[in-house]
């Protein structure tokens, strides 16, 4: 009992680690044992709770079970089991600020880079005697993929090309966690939005002659994910999906929207009795398909996200592999391609109780 209530994992051991867990659903556990583990054959004894009335349910030590991260409002939700005595949430070598604390629940402001952005979580609360009890540790997990778009003959126009090189970033926690005690760990499928400072720069060059008219393509701006504000005048609509289960199945979700009046793109024409100057956009195109992006927040009433899609499969340590995804679109060669494996910060840890 005790040994359930403070994630000791000293006694009947279980693999991996139990987390902390509250005092009902570990009794409810022991129950269920073969032999019961709150009877004593030998002696007749039995173990019986006695609940404070009025009182919510009881843990000695704060216990995470996921993390969620909402990169549109800056936060990062903690769910477990935290008990009633606010204390503080640790993120890597930085505490959070601003925190709301619930028994099940903690949301707190989530800085975009620096200490506190990444790393172990570990929620602490003062103990007695001044001693501070520590949660099991979860990890929020970075991925930085260094994005390169090069569209060659764009709209089937030999020697016009679309090419710049940006960055995607996402944060999520990619562990396996336990609902309650004894029970196998869940592998979940995560959702994640690449955060506010995640954008692709792109320029659009060259020239393409057809008969006495000579097409020049100019322009540049800066595509930038949607930050739950006002729309950028060029939006890059991304997401990314692993399944957290072997063989962490996955992908990323690309999509480009922009504001008519304001896309700096443009073909110009020269010569006699050529066109007026058009206004033209970058594709992205089907890539492998449409995809499914289910939202950052499990418990939200958002519906999954379509998007056109590349698949990918991280490895065994969540690695997101090297990719050069090339594909024909509207006539000319779309390559859309990271040219070294994308490595977790901090590495993913497998040894945490869960």
């Amino acid at each position: 009992f005790t040994d359930r209530l403070i994630g000791a994992n000293k006694y009947m051991k279980e693999s991996p680690d139990q987390r902390a867990f509250p005092w009902d659903l570990v009794f409810q556990d022991m129950k269920t044992h073969h032999p019961n583990l709150t009877h004593d054959p030998e002696h007749g004894a039995d173990l019986i709770a006695y609940p404070r009335p009025g009182a919510s349910t009881v843990i000695l030590d704060p216990s995470i079970m996921e993390l969620i991260v909402d990169e549109y409002a800056e936060k990062l939700k903690l769910k477990g089991y935290f008990g009633s005595k606010q204390g503080k949430v640790m993120v890597g070598a930085g505490e959070l600020t601003g925190c709301t604390w619930a028994p099940d629940t903690i949301v707190c402001s989530l800085p975009a880079t620096g200490p506190g952005s990444n790393g172990d979580v570990i929620v602490e609360v003062a103990g007695e005697l001044g001693r501070t009890r520590k949660s099991n540790v979860r990890q929020l997990t970075e991925w930085d993929i260094p994005l390169h778009y090069l569209w060659t003959d764009a709209y089937g126009m030999v020697g016009l090309k679309y090419e710049g090189t940006g960055k995607l970033r996402f944060r999520a926690d990619v562990g396996s966690y336990r609902e309650k005690p004894g029970a196998p760990p869940f592998f979940p499928l995560r959702g994640m939005v690449p955060t506010k400072d995640s954008f692709l720069p792109l320029t659009g060059s060259g020239s393409s002659p057809e008969g006495s008219c000579n097409r020049v393509l100019s322009g540049s701006g800066v595509f930038q994910v949607p930050t739950g504000g006002a729309p950028s005048a060029l939006m890059l609509v991304a997401m990314a999906r692993v399944d957290a289960n072997t063989p962490h199945l996955g992908g990323l979700g690309l999509a480009f929207g922009a504001a008519f009046a304001n896309i700096p793109f443009r073909i110009t024409f020269t010569g006699p009795g050529c066109p007026a100057p058009q206004t033209v956009s970058p594709t992205i195109g089907l890539l492998d398909g449409a995809d499914e992006f289910p939202p950052a927040d499990p418990d939200s009433i958002a519906p999954a996200l379509p998007l056109p899609a590349i698949s990918l499969v991280w490895d065994g340590q969540f690695r997101i592999p090297a990719k050069t995804f090339p594909v024909t679109s509207f006539g000319g060669r779309l390559v859309i391609e990271w040219l070294q494996a994308v490595q977790p910060v901090p590495p993913v840890r497998f040894d945490t109780a869960k």
